[in-house]
């Protein structure tokens, strides 16, 4: 009996694997969880990015402060966009104190990319009220004194995705004594300079 269940068995055709109309719904929910997720991961992605710059620029600034108390003089930390990446310098200004001696010169050696290969999808933030650091020469600079004083007017350095977005990182000179702080979002308006 069990020999006639066999044949009986093998004699039906297999019926294994998914239909054209399964794998359609299969790849229209995927197509359609995507559409969700995608917005979410790119918000996120940016978030990072910006987070990243804000860090950097903080990093830069406090480094143009360290040096001008270590080396007692006066010190800055510029930054641009060029070639459509971020980027920053750190340098010692020269002591004629002439107006070319405090600017950030484009063809200074030392630029460098702000966060690496992602400088290109963060820029910085011309839009009323988010940046009003000194500006010369295309670029925005903060210059300390030995004291690590700010040595000119206060200001804030915006960021924000290229790609677009609300959300902005910002890095703020709030007090003459060279206190730097850092905002996020609306606050980067906000700030006080």
């Amino acid at each position: 009996m069990t020999m006639a269940l066999f044949a009986k068995q093998r004699s039906q055709p297999l019926n294994s694997g998914f239909t054209l109309l399964e794998a359609l719904i299969v790849v229209a929910l995927l197509a359609i969880l995507a559409a969700i997720i995608a917005p979410g991961w790119l918000a996120m992605l940016n978030r990072q990015r910006l987070n990243m710059t804000q860090s950097t620029a903080l990093a830069v600034m406090r480094e143009a402060q360290a040096n001008a108390r270590r080396e007692k003089r006066i010190w800055q930390a510029c930054f641009r966009v060029a070639n459509n990446r971020v980027q920053s310098l750190v340098q010692p200004v020269a002591a004629d104190s002439s107006a070319e001696g405090f600017s950030c010169s484009a063809s200074a050696p030392g630029w460098q990319t702000l966060i690496g290969e992602d400088s290109d999808q963060i820029a910085i933030d011309t839009n009323a009220g988010y940046t009003n650091l000194s500006k010369r020469n295309d670029a925005y600079s903060v210059r300390f004194q030995h004291n690590q004083a700010v040595s000119g007017q206060l200001g804030k350095l915006s960021f924000m995705a290229v790609q677009g977005g609300a959300s902005r990182r910002c890095v703020v000179v709030s007090t003459l004594l060279g206190a730097l702080r850092t905002a996020a979002d609306d606050q980067c308006k906000q700030a006080a300079s």
